[in-house]
Order: structure tokens, then C-alpha cells, then sequence
């Protein structure tokens, strides 16, 4: 259920105007509006490519039940957080420093983070949901010293014809940890394609800006847009040491992601959006305080995920 609090069209701007900086989450899993919280949504993709019989010259047409067609199914939960900003913290604030801005920032980063959390969460796992996989071992890795060089050449296309053999997809992205990007972009496998392909935007200077926010790695690779997943969590307590990993790992993954959730009928991953960002305030007593709730109701649907392949292990 919504929080019961006033609808701050100041603040909810903010939260949805967040920069995404490393966040990657949604680029994985593009969100697609849901009407209801609660639905099934067909495998048009299965249906658009089964072959059927249309002659019809002397009998009536053949009916064909869309309605009988697997279909995947999706919930979508509110997930919300808040904080507090007593009267006397605001009271002393200039508008340069503003608590209720900034602490509607960092709930949104929060709350942002846990859904990234979540799509890293299956697209690590290689038991049950990602299940094309290969492993990278001795020469393979990037961080080996005598690395092979040899992933763009053969272990890109192996996953990509994997890909559109079981799904007919045609992969457009491929995600890359940031401990992996690091290895990956000091061996000449990459940097002998940035001078190739990508010479002209390199000497003109926004190609190498654009290379520098991605770990060293240019921004497609065969065709495949490049996603840098760098977003770190922090598993102890407070005030103890920090434990700070990347939620992503060492594997890379090659898939596909649709560019237009609307209107395309192959998904892998997609967040299903009951009610976007929005944040409500409200006033309290004891202390004299204003709260601030930041929610967003959606879902993780989990369609077709032959859509990715996941090669493991790709550093040590």
C-alpha cells in the first residue's frame, strides 16, 4: 500500500532525475510500464515465428489461439525507504545545504541499488536462470599473463550464435565488470581495436572521454554496446571495517536487451513499473520533524533468458 503522506512533486522530480552514474540496473533490465501490478504476458516472440497454414481458397481460415501461448508472469512489489529531518537541522540549513534534497538523493541511490542488486542476483546465477555458460580458465582470463587474446575473435561469436539459435535474438550488449574492464582494456586485444575502429573519435577527444568512463574500453565490441557494471556494497555493520565488493563479480555476460520495451516482443530481463519514483513528506511530532518516504513499486520479470550467455571466471 502507498505511504499516506503528501505527495512532494519538488522532491519526486529530484528522485527521478537522479543521475545513474554506475548504476546499471536498468540497462540490464529496461523498464516496461504494467498497468496492473499483477499480470502475464504472452511469448508473442514463440508465436510471431511458428509457421501456419493460411491457404484458404475453399474453406474457412484457420483459427490461431494466441491465448493458448506460454506466457511469464510477473508481481510487482513497493519498496520504499525513509529518514528523518528534525525542525532544528532544517532550521539552521542555508538553501545551498539542504537535508531534505540531500537525503532524497541518497534514498534513491538506495533504493536504486537494491534493484540493481537484484538483477545482478540472477544474472549470476548460472544454476537455475542464466544457463548458458562457459567457463574461462588459464589463458582465457584476462588478467592471465599470457592471456590468448582471443575472446572478441571466437568466445563473442560462439555466445552470439548460441543466442540466436535458441532464441532468434540478435545480442546487442555485453556486460562487463569494472575488475574485469581493468584487465581487459591493458591488453592489446583492445587497444588494437580502439585504434581501428574508433581512431577518429579517439584523437577528437570525446571518443577518449567516453573511453575513459568505461574502465578503458571502447563502446561497442562487435556490435555490442558496452556496459560497465561497477556498483559496490558494503556487507559489514556500521563502524566496523568496511567489506566493499562489486555485486557484479568476474564473469561477463553477452545478450540482449530490447531497446524499446513497448513494442518488442523478445525480453531476457525487465523491470515491470507499477508506480515510478515518488517521494511523500510528511510532518511529525517527537521530534518536531519532517519524514521522507521515497518508494517505487515494480518487478524483476524474468522472461527469456536464453537472451544472455555468461562466460565465468573471466579474471582469477
Amino acid at each position: 500500500m502507498a505511504y499516506q503522506g503528501k505527495d512532494d512533486k519538488l522532491l519526486t522530480r529530484l528522485a527521478v532525475s537522479y543521475p545513474l552514474g554506475n548504476l546499471v540496473g536498468t540497462q540490464v533490465a529496461p523498464i516496461a510500464k504494467a498497468d496492473t501490478y499483477a499480470d502475464s504476458v504472452y511469448k508473442d516472440a514463440d508465436d510471431a515465428i511458428n509457421l501456419s497454414s493460411d491457404l484458404a481458397e475453399a474453406s474457412a481460415s484457420k483459427t490461431i489461439d494466441f491465448d493458448k501461448s506460454d506466457k511469464y508472469s510477473y508481481k510487482t512489489e513497493r519498496h520504499a525507504l525513509n529518514t528523518m529531518v528534525t525542525d532544528k537541522v532544517s532550521n539552521n540549513e542555508s538553501q545551498i545545504i539542504n537535508s531534505l534534497k540531500r537525503n532524497t538523493m541518497k534514498l534513491t541511490h538506495k533504493l536504486r541499488l537494491m534493484h540493481e542488486y537484484r538483477v545482478a542476483t540472477i544474472m549470476k546465477d548460472t544454476s537455475t536462470k542464466i544457463t548458458q555458460t562457459a567457463a574461462l580458465t588459464g589463458t582465457d582470463r584476462f588478467d592471465n599473463a599470457s592471456y590468448a587474446k582471443n575472446f572478441i575473435e571466437k568466445k563473442i561469436p560462439a555466445a552470439v550464435a548460441t543466442i540466436k539459435s535458441s532464441t532468434g535474438a540478435s545480442p546487442n550488449t555485453i556486460v562487463i565488470p569494472y575488475e574485469v574492464a581493468n584487465y581487459w582494456s591493458a591488453s592489446s586485444e583492445i587497444s588494437d581495436l580502439i585504434r581501428y575502429e574508433f581512431a577518429r573519435d579517439y584523437l577528437e577527444g570525446e571518443g577518449l572521454t567516453n573511453i575513459r568512463a568505461l574502465a578503458g574500453m571502447p563502446p561497442a565490441i562487435r556490435g555490442l554496446k558496452v556496459v560497465i557494471a561497477d556498483n559496490r556494497t558494503n556487507d559489514s555493520n556500521r563502524g566496523a571495517t568496511a567489506s566493499k565488493t562489486n555485486i557484479w563479480g568476474k564473469n561477463v555476460w553477452i545478450g540482449y536487451v530490447p531497446n524499446n520495451t513497448m513494442v518488442e516482443d523478445t525480453h531476457g530481463l525487465i523491470t515491470m513499473e507499477y508506480d515510478p519514483l515518488r517521494v511523500y513528506t510528511e510532518k511529525i511530532k517527537d521530534p518536531n520533524a519532517t519524514k521522507v518516504v521515497v518508494e517505487w513499486d515494480y518487478d524483476i520479470m524474468e522472461a527469456d533468458l536464453n537472451v544472455w550467455y555468461c562466460y565465468t571466471g573471466a579474471i582469477s
